[in-house]
């Protein structure tokens, strides 16, 4: 069986988590996405000019990278412990066609420092509001990796008319809830500690929060590209369980939509093959006719 990549846990206390320039995070569950996380200039002055800086969104800014030009617009949503760089690849392939931006969440990147916890709601305002500031009308095609999942879902279902379509990166469902429930103590009751320790500092209430959204999501063209190499855990937990779950959920979850797509990859959690997202990407833009 090959895998997430994270290493089993130490006995209590739990180890310090290294975040990584890029994300390194398995398609479990809040809980486990902690573990394996180990894996300003102002915007431009022209309207017309694909906007890149910092905007304020009430409080606080966030630094939001746009180019090229077209509707509907890529909206790239990263990972816990990611930044607006993981989409780099999206800027590169369809930014010469397409409008493609994307940004750094609070405690991410050049976006602002917050204490507060945060949820999947504030990340909705947050978006919201810094996609207004810049004068990034809708449609928008999101593309959520990881953790952005749950961002999608909720954005998707606080402004339904906003976004056409979505393509999910092996990203967290909030079905992922019921797999921390077959994990052992303490290795759970630790890693929840190690919540704090996260830049975004993400409540754990942020899956509930999106599976009470996901009964209010539209019938809109939704693709999940699922990560099949799974790492190896610990020897205590139960692996093929695990992975039973997780598939279970990517079908569950495609087959709330007339037109779901699951698309099994052969790749680890992150990176995924640039050619397959793009493709995958080209498809959606070919379903909604633009």
């Amino acid at each position: 069986m090959s895998g997430w990549p994270c290493s089993p846990p130490t006995s209590s206390p739990a180890p310090r988590l290294q975040r990584p320039k890029a994300p390194k995070l398995a398609r479990l569950s809040i809980v486990v996405i902690v573990i394996l996380a180990a894996a300003c200039a102002g915007p431009r002055a022209s309207p017309s000019a694909a906007p890149v800086g910092l905007y304020d969104v009430g409080g606080h800014s966030l630094y939001l990278e746009c180019e090229g030009s077209g509707s509907p617009t890529i909206v790239y949503l990263h990972g816990i412990g990611g930044n607006r760089s993981n989409g780099n690849f999206l800027l590169k392939a369809f930014s010469s066609s397409r409008r493609v931006c994307t940004y750094d969440r609070v405690n991410e990147g050049d976006s602002d420092h917050v204490t507060d916890p945060q949820t999947a709601s504030r990340a909705v305002a947050d978006l919201h509001a810094l996609l207004a500031a810049a004068g990034v009308r809708p449609p928008y095609l999101l593309v959520a990796a990881s953790f952005g999942g749950l961002i999608g879902i909720t954005y998707t279902t606080t402004y339904p008319s906003e976004v056409v379509g979505m393509v999910m990166l092996d990203a967290s469902l909030p079905a992922d809830a019921e797999i921390d429930k077959i994990l052992p103590e303490p290795d759970r009751t630790e890693v929840t500690k190690e919540f704090a320790v996260q830049g975004e500092v993400f409540e754990y209430s942020t899956l509930a929060e999106a599976g009470r959204a996901l009964d209010r999501m539209p019938d809109i063209p939704v693709t999940y590209l699922g990560a099949t190499q799974f790492a190896a855990v610990p020897p205590n937990w139960p692996a093929d369980q695990i992975i039973a779950l997780t598939k279970q959920h990517w079908h569950e979850f495609v087959a709330r939509f007339t037109k779901g797509r699951l698309v099994e990859v052969d790749s680890p959690h992150f990176p995924m093959p640039d050619a397959v997202v793009n493709a995958e990407i080209d498809r959606m833009f070919s379903l909604l006719g633009s």
